[in-house]
This record gives structure tokens, sequence and C-alpha cells, in this order.
């Protein structure tokens, strides 16, 4: 295992891109949407996630970039399934990592770094309309690409 902080290789990286093609999700999703009823901004964050029945390459790519794994246990013999996550400034080396070798995915992640990039707040916080529109507009269009099958 890797410790967290060092950068994976050219290879690794690849074979993480490769990976998350085949079973990873980026998203834009609105965390506490209850703050807009107190007349403050919810926070919009990117979010990855890559599933697998076989948790071995989810546990080596949080060695790299943190993150949590969640486990799925639907029973009646069906496989587990294992869902690492990582989220905000922690998904971003990631995905600017894997991004050279996207075959697919490469439009949400650059949606998605374009986002992170952009965003000056680390909180909740009262947003000037212009700022919340951008987000929201951003979120709409990962949910597009998302809708068409390319993330499950």
């Amino acid at each position: 295992m890797s410790k967290m902080g060092t950068a994976p290789s050219e290879t690794a990286r690849a074979y993480m891109a490769g990976f998350f093609d085949g079973e990873g999700c980026v998203s834009i999703t609105i965390n506490n949407k209850r703050l807009i009823s107190q007349g403050r901004s919810a926070t919009h964050v990117i979010q990855v996630s890559i599933g697998n029945t076989v948790p071995d390459v989810l546990y080596w790519m949080k060695s790299f970039y943190g993150g949590s794994i969640a486990v799925q246990d639907f029973g009646h013999g069906r496989k587990r399934v294992y869902r690492w996550n990582i989220r905000c400034n922690k998904a971003l080396p990631f995905l600017e990592h894997i991004l050279p070798y996207l075959k697919m995915k490469s439009p949400q992640v650059k949606l998605a770094i374009t986002h992170q990039k952009e965003k000056k707040f680390s909180g909740p916080s009262k947003l000037a309309l212009k700022v919340i529109e951008e987000r929201e507009r951003r979120r709409k269009e990962m949910s597009k690409y998302n809708m068409r099958g390319i993330c499950q």
C-alpha cells in the first residue's frame, strides 16, 4: 500500500482512469438544502464515487487520495458492493490525475474540476445570486451527462 499524499505513477493514473471510466461517477450535489429556507446558500459539492464487488482496487485508490469506503449488502445471494467516495477538495487531485487518460467521462471530470477550482467559499454562506445560479447551472449540466447512462 502507498502512503497517502504520495502521487501515483503515470501507469497507476492510467489504470485508475480506466477503472473510473467503467465503474465510476462524478456528480455535483447540493449539500444541506435546508440552508435555503434560512436565507443562506446551500453548498454545491463535487462527489466522486466508484463501486465494485472486489474492494482491493478501491482501497488502493483510497491509499493515495483518502475518502471513505462504504459497503452495500443487498442480501438474497447478491454480491456485496463496495463504494469508494471522495468529495470536494480531496477529489480534485484524483480528477486532475486521471483526466488525461479518460475516454468516456472527460466532460464530466472537466466540469467538476472547473466547479471546484472556482469555488471561493468553503462553507454555507450568503452568496451572490449570480454565483448560486452558475453553480446550479453546472449541477444541471452534470446531471444531463449522468442521465445519458455515462455515470451510474
